[in-house]
């Protein structure tokens, strides 16, 4: 069996480049309404809030939506630890020992940048941000709010 004309079938560096290239763009352009959904709200996977067994929540108390945040999980026994006591601090003294030792859940409302930090550190741990939600700050704020479980 042969191929008529396979052995004319020459590609060159350039052309392999452009049409990979070009494929590329036409499988971006499918998933662009996906990208240009608005961030405020990105959940990992379907959740209940009540599955998650959270026993601490990280708080912020200069950030009232925080404070707020934590009396509504006070109300489920889940312990209050303060973020501006130092992030290591927590880190080494309450979480990784609680992670040890038992399964459950944190969640917190903070900045993304504390959310970022505690879970680059769960990933040690073996946990993972299975809720992410972006708030809407006013103009005023630097930083982006977030509310998050790792679990």
């Amino acid at each position: 069996m042969s191929i008529p004309n396979i052995s004319n079938l020459r590609f060159g560096r350039r052309q392999f480049l452009v049409s990979t290239a070009s494929a590329a763009t036409l499988a971006m352009l499918g998933a662009l309404p996906v990208l240009a959904k608005p961030s405020r709200e990105i959940i990992l996977e379907p959740f209940d809030p009540n599955q998650f067994d959270v026993r601490f929540v990280v708080t912020d108390r200069r950030l009232p939506q925080s404070l707020a945040f934590a009396i509504e999980h006070a109300k489920k026994d889940s312990a209050r630890l303060e973020v501006t006591n130092g992030l290591t601090r927590l880190w080494q003294e309450s979480l990784v020992p609680f992670w040890r030792e038992q399964g459950g859940a944190v969640a917190g409302l903070t900045t993304r940048e504390v959310w970022h930090c505690l879970a680059e550190q769960a990933r040690s741990q073996s946990r993972r941000t299975v809720v992410l939600h972006q708030y809407d700050v006013p103009a005023s704020q630097p930083n982006p709010l977030v509310s998050w479980i790792i679990a």
